[in-house]
């Protein structure tokens, strides 16, 4: 009994390794069918936080191909690929695309850390995708980086947390409550918990449509534990000549 015990366990053992092997083989034998048809996808490179949803008209396509090292459990793989996501756990060098056999795509999104590696990668991307004419989007949360940054090729650059600003007004109104109507001196004032990069496009986003507020005041208050990101921002797109509006920082631990 004990014997057979023993070969039960290894039968057992051997079925499970022989079945996690063969759908390790098939979910990267899909991944490669997808990457090298010309059946309509996207790779996205990096971040698998990123809003992917209504921009570059994701919406139509039916496939992503997401190479992102930050892992993910069998549970999260399978239920993002019922949705026709699939993931390759690699960095975003030119021989994981090799290896991943991605021949084509719509396009790139490049969303994988810092702003010089987004653009270092996208760059890269661009060589060997280059005679192909794939566009290729960079995802640069720095504005100053941005407004220096030149396109190159098919390379272009968007802010995301910008993109997820716009998607927020669009839903909230800042001037609810606020009679914008008649001539008063009411003020449209707009907190901003975090002065982190979606801060600051909340912050940005929100002094472009105060030109709208029909001559109501703009009041901003920023809330961070550290003021030197906001010093930077004042500095750098120097607000102080708009009329009607005022930016305050509030110093705290959140």
């Amino acid at each position: 009994w004990i014997l057979t015990g023993k070969v039960l366990w290894l039968i057992t053992l051997a079925s499970t390794v022989i079945f996690v092997l063969l759908r390790d083989f098939l979910y990267q034998l899909t991944i490669k069918s997808i990457a090298s048809s010309y059946e309509k996808h996207i790779v996205v490179c990096g971040d698998n936080n990123l809003d992917i949803s209504g921009i570059f008209g994701v919406d139509e396509t039916p496939h992503v191909i997401v190479i992102s090292d930050s892992g993910m459990t069998d549970e999260a793989l399978s239920q993002y690929s019922s949705k026709g996501i699939y993931f390759i756990n690699a960095d975003n060098s030119l021989e994981t695309w090799n290896k991943a056999g991605i021949k084509t795509c719509e396009f790139v999104i490049v969303s994988d850390g810092s702003d010089s590696k987004n653009i270092a990668i996208a760059n890269k991307v661009n060589e060997y995708i280059k005679d192909r004419k794939i566009k290729i989007y960079a995802n640069v949360e720095d504005y100053a980086t941005m407004s220096i940054a030149s396109n190159k090729d098919n390379v272009s650059f968007f802010n995301n947390s910008l993109t997820a600003t716009r998607k927020l007004f669009q839903g909230k109104c800042l001037t609810t409550g606020v009679n914008t109507f008649d001539d008063n001196n009411e003020q449209v004032h707009l907190l901003v918990i975090g002065f982190g990069n979606y801060g600051q496009s909340v912050t940005l986003e929100a002094i472009k449509l105060g030109h709208f507020y029909n001559g109501n005041s703009l009041k901003i208050t920023i809330v961070d534990q550290s003021k030197a990101a906001f010093d930077a921002f004042k500095k750098y797109y120097n607000y102080e000549p708009i009329a009607d509006l005022e930016l305050e920082f509030v110093l705290m631990n959140i």
